[in-house]
Parts: structure tokens; C-alpha cells; sequence
């Protein structure tokens, strides 16, 4: 006698829409987070144009506030983050599988290792490829004295 093999139950998570889209979207958290998004772009482009240098001297000198007075316990806190990773990576907390008992992880740690350069030099090129040469453009490099005969436009001799 067998019995009929069982399918697990579906996640709250998963669709249950066959097509997809706007029905799969968990409406209670996406439309309060679109909302609070466009707000603050809003907000931020409206104080932006009203405010102007008055608000850049602003959020300035409380960057500086906040850099010279709690710049201290960034540091402290980063180390403390750091710490608590590498007990939890070999320490049996890092043993604990994520997933439904015995299933094996879909990728070894090679694999998550790679995605994870991957993924930081993807970030990297993406960020520093217009980062870079906007920065170029608003502060262009100052040749250096020694360099500074190949900057200097040359006579041709045929004219």
C-alpha cells in the first residue's frame, strides 16, 4: 500500500496568481513603501530648488557634527559588526542551515563566494563608471609641472 505523495504547502510569500504582475505584488507593504519613496523624492526636490545654499550649509554642518562628535562610535560599532560575524561564522550559530529540513543549500561556499565578489565588483564598476568621470568633469586634473610641456599645444612645422 503507498500513499500518494504529498506536494509541500505553498509559501505565503509565493504568487498564487498563475500570471504574475500587479496580483503578486504584496499590496500592504508595496504600496506604503512606494508611497514613503516618492515622498522623500518629492520632499527633497521641493527643498532642494526652495532652500538651495541654505540647505547645503545645513546638511554640511551636520555631517560635520555628526562626523566629528559620533565618527568615534562608527568605528566602535563596525569592529563590534565585525566581531559578531566572524563568532557567528565559527562558532556552531554559523552551522545552522536556513531552508526546510534535510535540504541541502543550493550553492557550496565556493559559489557564494564568487557571487559575492561578483556582486561587489558589479556594484564597484557600476558606481565608479559615472562616478569618475563626473568627477573629472566638474574637478579636471591639474597637469604637474614636469607634465605640463605635454599639455602645452605645439607648433606643426608645416605651416
Amino acid at each position: 500500500m503507498s500513499s500518494p505523495t504529498q506536494s509541500p504547502p505553498e509559501s505565503p510569500a509565493e504568487p498564487t496568481s498563475p500570471g504574475g504582475g500587479w496580483s503578486a505584488i504584496l499590496k500592504p507593504v508595496f504600496i506604503p513603501a512606494s508611497v514613503v519613496i516618492f515622498g522623500l523624492i518629492i520632499a527633497t526636490i521641493v527643498f532642494a530648488r526652495s532652500a538651495g545654499d541654505a540647505l547645503e550649509s545645513a546638511t554640511t554642518s551636520l555631517n560635520t557634527a555628526i562626523t566629528d562628535g559620533v565618527g568615534w562610535w562608527y568605528v566602535i560599532a563596525v569592529n563590534l559588526f565585525l566581531g559578531f560575524v566572524i563568532y557567528c561564522a565559527v562558532s556552531r550559530v554559523g552551522r545552522i542551515r536556513l531552508g526546510r529540513d534535510h535540504e541541502r543549500p543550493e550553492f557550496g561556499v565556493v559559489s557564494w563566494f564568487l557571487m559575492l565578489f561578483s556582486a561587489g565588483m558589479g556594484i564597484g564598476l557600476v558606481f565608479f563608471g559615472v562616478a569618475e568621470p563626473l568627477w573629472h568633469y566638474i574637478a579636471p586634473p591639474e597637469p604637474s609641472a614636469t607634465r605640463r610641456s605635454r599639455w602645452v599645444p605645439r607648433r606643426s612645422r608645416s605651416g
